[in-house]
């Protein structure tokens, strides 16, 4: 048998080969220093590939409050058990016995209203529920991707939480008429040793998107 001779091609990719170690070693080291140093910021970016669903429900009631200008409490917006900040928002009763949104993009009805409490003044408080023709979901997705909090100190004592991930709330309300109501909140969930996973609620504003139906 007559051997075949080396050729200069396969020379050349055996001394490519620490090249592409080495540049796939620096993008890696990179990611990496890059998800230390910009946790949050990372996994939120990678949260717009993917999320890990880990429920979904049927609020069963609803209310906005006012607030109330005398104490410095802001409005607020309860879906289920869960009462957000919504000082942004503006809910009117529109129609008569209707809770409605209204945006500068146009207004939503919520639904019939089932309650209302003066809060002082002229802000209230109304409890309403969706028609029996809405279809709504609140869902609740995480971060697939934790970060770490290195330089977090708990002045109270106790375990530090080491640990943080991203959750998402999400409201969609969809109307009869096609109008949709789409609401968007983010909070965090923090890991400390001992404890385990815990909810951490944030009081900012949510990201609120109304679509309409061209009348």
């Amino acid at each position: 048998m007559r051997a075949h001779p080396s050729g200069p091609k396969q020379t050349q990719n055996v001394q490519g080969m620490p090249k592409i170690l080495i540049a796939a070693g620096v993008i890696l080291a990179g990611t990496l220093i890059w998800w230390f140093a910009a946790g949050s910021t990372f996994v939120a970016l990678v949260d717009h590939l993917t999320t890990a669903p880990t429920d979904s429900v049927t609020p069963p009631s609803f209310a906005f409050d006012e607030g109330n200008a005398a104490t410095f409490e802001s409005p607020k917006f309860t879906v289920g058990d869960r009462t957000r900040a919504a000082s942004a928002w503006h809910v009117v009763e529109r129609p008569t016995g209707y809770v409605s949104l209204e945006t500068a993009g146009g207004s939503f009805v919520f639904g019939t209203l089932t309650r209302r409490e003066s809060r002082g003044g002229e802000r209230h408080r109304y409890e309403f529920s969706a028609d029996s023709s809405d279809v709504v979901s609140l869902t609740r997705r995480e971060s697939r991707l934790s970060w770490p909090r290195p330089f977090v100190i708990n002045w109270l004592g106790g375990p530090r939480a080491a640990w943080a991930r991203h959750v998402y709330y999400r409201l969609v309300w969809r109307k009869a008429s096609g109008d949709t109501l789409d609401v968007l909140w983010r909070d965090e969930k923090r890991f400390a040793k001992g404890n385990g996973w815990i909810d951490q609620y944030r009081s900012t504003e949510p990201a609120t998107r109304l679509t309409t139906r061209a009348r």
